[in-house]
């Protein structure tokens, strides 16, 4: 009988071992099966769109249109693209080069921008969309300009006696004038930046006979302006560009051009006189950060001391600096800021493409960074560079080249979905 039971408990401690291990093979299994299919991502095809199993950001499709070469000054809604001096055949001399209109890149259609005199928008320079892409900022009776790493060069009109500066709403299409300075100033015009959160609008003249940098502050909501004035050490920039109003008032950011290159500095406006501080060398172009500890910046290309191209993030406290990405090539343009100011796109290089990159802001860096697009065998002669739309949800991929050139370039509107 002990034998019997014996051989009784043997054999349901069998069964129960199998079944046991049964169950702990299968859990493994699909556990190993589950983070396969985590990480599971197929080889790429050329500039094909890409979705991470796990991707917070998912691709949800793309537009593609092609265009002859446009200064493209932002993209704003769901369709609509901000340009300068189209270059579209279809538009007749000599308004083709010396207008802004809107082109609606999903019915292929161009809308010609006036000012509310219902005049026309007279050569007017890239001086800025707004953070929330509702605004554009507009210089009229400036005839001519010279965009380059190192100068602002305007060329005033000699049949007005004034320059002047609009706010131009997009939404009611409708603008107003901020300011208006004499003829003789607009040569020492040394750049217009929104701050960051949109607020206000600094530009900045300069004061030859006096070596020293007046910036003023317009107050979009107040519709009132503030004058700072630069003495300190003016002598040694030769040019001031896109100057930044901090959100608390304490300070105005900019950029100084000089023998050693373009360089970021903070003006402290709490002190009686306003005092300078440096922050970054070899700056093009920047953003500061919603809690305005940190900034983002794309470096200048100054061979041989700098071979590539890079985007960065700057402590502004402890002047610490880390790189986001960096890549050898020039013919990718660094990156924008989604309009509320949580999100950042960017170019990364990758072995054999190039990628576009999606990520949201955190502190002193970046976390869920995502691929969107993969370039690869891009031609060398053709730029790229990225755009958010105005409510984040697409990223306009935009391709330029020489503007004597009269090929039509594809262009991508890359739709996006947050999980």
């Amino acid at each position: 009988m002990n034998s019997k039971r014996k051989y009784q408990k043997t054999i349901i401690l069998m069964a129960v071992t199998l079944i046991c291990t049964t169950i702990g093979t299968l859990f493994f299994w699909n556990l190993t099966k589950a983070e396969e299919s985590k990480t599971l991502v197929l080889p790429p095809k050329e500039n094909e769109l890409w979705n991470p199993v796990l991707s917070k950001t998912v691709v949800t499709g793309v537009k593609t249109f092609k265009m002859i070469p446009n200064k493209i000054l932002g993209y704003l809604e769901e369709n609509n693209i901000l340009l300068r001096n189209p270059m579209d055949k279809r538009i007749p001399e000599p308004i083709r080069n010396r207008k802004l209109c809107i082109y609606d890149a999903y019915n292929d259609g161009y809308k010609d921008l006036f000012l509310s005199d219902d005049s026309r928008i007279e050569g007017a320079a890239v001086v800025g969309i707004s953070p929330d892409r509702t605004k554009h900022l507009i210089s009229d009776k400036i005839l001519g300009i010279l965009l380059s790493d190192k100068d602002y060069i305007f060329e005033p009109s000699e049949k007005e006696n004034n320059c002047e500066l609009y706010i131009y709403d997009l939404a009611t299409d409708s603008s107003y004038k901020i300011t208006e300075f004499l003829l003789r100033y607009a040569k020492t015009f040394n750049g217009v930046g929104w701050s960051d959160d949109g607020g206000y609008i600094t530009y900045c003249l300069k004061r030859d006979e006096e070596k020293t940098y007046d910036f003023f502050v317009y107050d979009i909501a107040e519709k009132k302006t503030e004058k700072y004035t630069l003495s300190e050490e003016a002598d040694k920039y030769s040019y001031i560009d896109l100057p930044k109003y901090s959100k608390e008032g304490q300070c105005i950011f900019f950029i100084g051009g000089g023998n050693s290159g373009s360089k970021l500095y903070k003006i402290d406006l709490t002190e009686e006189i306003p005092k300078v501080e440096w922050l970054a060398d070899d700056v093009a172009f920047y953003n500061v950060l919603k809690d305005e500890k940190n900034i983002v910046f794309l470096n200048s290309l100054r061979e041989p001391r700098t071979l590539k191209r890079g985007v960065y993030f700057l402590d502004i406290e402890t002047k610490e600096i880390k790189t986001l990405s960096e890549y050898q090539t020039k013919n990718h343009s660094g990156y924008d800021i989604s309009p509320d100011g949580n999100r950042i796109v960017y170019f990364y290089d990758c072995e054999g493409s190039i990628d576009v990159k999606v990520a949201t802001l955190s502190g002193k860096g970046i976390k869920d960074s995502t691929t969107i697009y993969k370039m690869v065998n891009n031609p060398s002669d053709i730029w790229w560079r990225v755009l958010w739309n105005g409510n984040g949800t697409k990223v306009l991929l935009s391709s330029n080249k020489s503007m004597e050139s009269s090929d039509e370039l594809e262009n991508y509107i890359i739709e996006l979905e947050y999980k």
